[in-house]
């Protein structure tokens, strides 16, 4: 009968330890879809909008950047993304620097980490918030 208690107690044990650790992981987990200042990531919105990994990324698991021709398939071409950023001035899709089919999303939007303003390197005026 004692055993039988020990075995319980360990077992109880055992599922206290495991539940933790799955707490843990689950916050840790929830912490790395967003930076430091809460913001939600680029792959936190497409989660939402329903599109999984396989929706971009062509390997499995992932382990190359997604190129821009796959973000246009469902954001439009360059044409559309200008039009739709034309109220913002300097339009941050009609870089004067290059030609748009040379722009490249991803040099300004990331999935996986914050997304960043190019732009600001070399112009400080151009402050833009970036999706």
């Amino acid at each position: 009968m004692k055993k039988r208690v020990v075995c319980l107690r360990g077992f109880s044990l055992f599922c206290f330890c495991f539940l933790i650790g799955l707490a843990v992981f689950l916050l840790a987990a929830s912490s790395y879809s967003a930076d430091p200042a809460g913001n939600a990531f680029l792959a936190d919105k497409h989660q939402k909008a329903g599109l999984n990994c396989q929706g971009c990324h062509q390997e499995i698991p992932p382990a190359k950047l997604v190129p821009t021709a796959t973000c246009m398939k469902c954001h439009g071409d360059m044409a559309k993304l200008i039009s739709k950023t034309s109220k913002l001035a300097p339009n941050p899709h009609a870089s004067p620097h290059e030609p748009p089919a040379e722009t490249k999303c991803e040099t300004c939007h990331h999935v996986h980490k914050k997304s960043e303003n190019s732009c600001v390197t070399c112009h400080e005026e151009f402050v833009f918030k970036v999706p």
